[in-house]
């Protein structure tokens, strides 16, 4: 066909004919592209999906011999170059192998009896199984931990939220920090839950940062600067449960798992456990978690960490007060649900107005806040449950909170 288009041609035509037939010629080219560009306009294809189905098989097989790299390619390479980094780094210096015995093993199993708990009776009726009604759906959906990367479970009067992705070092991704939230959310608009604990699957971690393959995978800059907002809405959500909360670490709790534990109200680590922010060591730095370990870190310690990279064991951790409570792998479990019962037991009212103004006061000046903490008393002792209290005390009995 090209020698019938060429024959009787001048040698300059024919050559110019010819490189453009092969696209070289750079007018041509553009034009080609254009044309390209806007060729489903007036697609003579486009009715007949036998023929479209032919052409995108064609378009993939030449994407697939000619790879094209932006610079989004680029800069997620780098995110998952940044993550291998950081994982290889965390297993450099795996927490030391414990043998779990049969009690272990069958505490740490999923519970399905759940209770009502009144702050007197530990044994009372069993409750039907748990829903869960997320912040984007008004409705109550059934929750099931067997299948979600976070599940959630109330026994009595605790709920238990637990990162599943041990395989992850229990990682966070957006998905896992939108059910934390969902599940934080549950347990403050349960009335039958007086205690919040948090934890991790498996023996290695309880969460070891954020999942920054999935954080960079969106559809733009925009979307990007949002999805980093979400662990401080988690935070923000925690902080304004009205309910105590718990954090059960063993293994590693690095990075964003650091900032988690330390945004809870209690921290009960086994021996095991290694806080840290390795951040810097690949080029970051803990930005979204330093107000959680400022309030419990002085700045001069907390900076050394940050710029260092420095790892604590649960030893150095306790001595700093970072954790409550150090104890061995196999006492764990039993540590946190004794002061899970303990906390459970007091005023729903008092432990809510209380722990409110525990935080709000942190970041008040000191007249500011002598002046609300005034006030909070003031009204405290117009709830119900002060009442009965004190009408406790005096008679020599336990208290039978109304939470009003």
């Amino acid at each position: 066909m090209l020698d019938r288009l060429l024959d009787g041609l001048p040698d300059a035509t024919a050559v110019c004919v010819f490189t453009n037939w092969l696209g070289w010629h750079p007018l041509i080219q553009a034009d080609h592209e254009r044309v390209e560009r806007n060729s489903k306009r007036d697609d003579p294809h486009a009715p007949k999906p036998e023929i479209r189905y032919g052409e995108r098989e064609e378009q993939r097989v030449r994407e697939h011999e000619n790879p094209k790299t932006d610079r989004f390619d680029l800069v997620f390479r780098k995110v998952d170059v940044l993550e291998r980094d950081l994982n290889r780094e965390g297993a450099q210096e795996q927490p030391p192998c414990t043998n779990r015995n049969a009690r272990e093993l069958a505490e740490a199993a999923p519970r399905h009896e759940q209770h009502h708990y009144d702050g007197n009776d530990r044994h009372q009726e069993q409750r039907h199984p748990r829903t869960v009604a997320t912040r984007r759906d008004p409705a109550v959906v059934p929750y099931a931990p067997a299948m979600a990367e976070v599940e959630y479970s109330v026994d009595r009067y605790a709920a238990r939220v637990t990162i599943n992705r041990p395989d992850r070092r229990n990682a966070m991704s957006a998905d896992v920090m939108r059910q934390l939230r969902d599940a934080v959310a549950a347990a403050k608009s349960d009335d039958g839950v007086r205690v919040v604990i948090l934890t991790g699957a498996g023996d290695q971690a309880f969460c070891a940062g954020a999942d920054l393959g999935s954080l960079a995978d969106n559809t733009g800059a925009i979307a990007a600067h949002d999805g980093r907002g979400e662990l401080a809405r988690l935070f923000r959500d925690l902080w304004s449960l009205g309910k105590p909360t718990i954090a059960r670490v063993r293994g590693f709790a690095l990075a964003g798992g650091f900032g988690l534990a330390m945004a809870c109200d209690l921290v009960v680590a086994a021996d095991d456990a290694v806080f840290g922010t390795p951040e810097i060591n690949v080029g970051l730095w803990p930005f979204m978690i330093t107000v959680p370990i400022l309030r419990v870190l002085s700045p001069r310690i907390a900076l050394e960490l940050m710029a260092t990279g420095r790892r604590l064991d649960a030893a150095e951790a306790l001595r700093l007060g970072l954790v409550n409570r150090v104890v061995p792998v196999g006492e764990l479990d039993s540590a946190v649900d004794e002061l899970a019962e303990t906390l459970a037991a007091k005023s729903p009212v008092a432990m809510r107005l209380g722990r409110d103004s525990f935080y709000r006061s942190l970041d008040m000046r000191a007249d500011d806040a002598l002046d609300y903490l005034q006030s909070m008393l003031t009204i405290m002792t117009l709830s119900e449950d002060t009442a009965e209290g004190i009408a406790a005390f005096a008679e020599k009995r336990a208290p039978n909170w109304r939470n009003r």
